[in-house]
């Protein structure tokens, strides 16, 4: 009767053991290798202090992700204003190199028209080319003084500088040539008919002589072929302008023909 008035207990759990009759230690031990596992993965040993840290969360990584991405917008920003700085450069070095060739072209060709234009008091003629007197020496008669065209001597005059009066009959041959025959009056100053030289010793067609009995006032002719211009000084820039439109011009009816190998001879 005793037995049947116990409460019936729950049986006791024994710990599991092997076949050979021994606990299984792994049994015990498993949960608390997984808890291990658990806090390593998710700790990070400090390797100064060998103690497990947290690795930082996001809200403290923030304000450094700001400061990273503040920095690259700057070296960004930064590139940027200098390629639009040295755009801006570029640009401004082309507008001005722009204005300056159209400045020097315009220049030019404004300059080349004024030392190519005829000079102002040039006297203009017609005379016909190729008329020639029958016999070397032969004088002709011109209407002008010094002549700028007509009949003329079959040999022509060498070019260069001469300190006595030539003969115009040979001149007039060198102007139809191309040559500009520069004539002065004997009494000139001798620093002048120096310059006259050095234009004849500098270039070729040129001849330069002194001549008797120019206009009164005029102290320096220049003539070509159909072309004259007197002038009162030697140092006349519309000498040089006359010598530079003139010299070697297609209107002359031989232009390039010899100016050498006839004659030296004065007068």
């Amino acid at each position: 009767m005793a037995s049947t008035n116990k409460r019936s207990q729950p049986p006791k759990k024994t710990p599991a053991t092997s076949a050979g009759g021994q606990k299984n230690e792994a049994t015990e031990q498993g949960p608390r290798l997984i808890t291990g596992a658990r806090e390593r993965v998710h700790k990070v040993v400090n390797p100064d202090l060998s103690t497990p840290v947290a690795p930082p969360r996001r809200a403290e990584r923030r304000p450094e992700m700001i400061k990273q991405r503040r920095e690259e917008r700057m070296k960004v920003y930064e590139r940027q204003r200098r390629i639009r700085q040295w755009t801006r450069i570029g640009g401004a070095l082309v507008a001005v190199l722009l204005v300056a060739g159209i400045g020097w072209t315009i220049w030019s060709y404004v300059e080349d028209a004024r030392v190519n234009l005829v000079p102002e008091g040039t006297q203009t003629y017609q005379y016909a080319g190729g008329e020639h007197t029958q016999q070397p020496g032969e004088v002709v008669a011109y209407a002008e003084n010094p002549p700028v065209g007509g009949r003329h001597d079959p040999v022509w005059q060498n070019c260069g500088f001469y300190p006595a009066p030539i003969r115009s009959e040979n001149a007039v041959h060198s102007l139809e040539h191309g040559a500009v025959w520069i004539t002065y009056r004997p009494d000139l100053p001798q620093e002048q008919v120096d310059d006259l030289r050095q234009r004849a010793d500098d270039q070729t067609y040129i001849l330069v002589s002194p001549y008797p009995n120019l206009p009164e006032g005029v102290n320096v002719v220049a003539s070509a072929w159909n072309q004259q211009l007197q002038l009162p000084a030697v140092d006349d820039e519309k000498l040089d302008q006359f010598i530079r439109k003139f010299r070697q011009s297609p209107d002359a009816p031989e232009p390039g023909a010899a100016c050498t190998s006839g004659t030296d001879a004065t007068v």
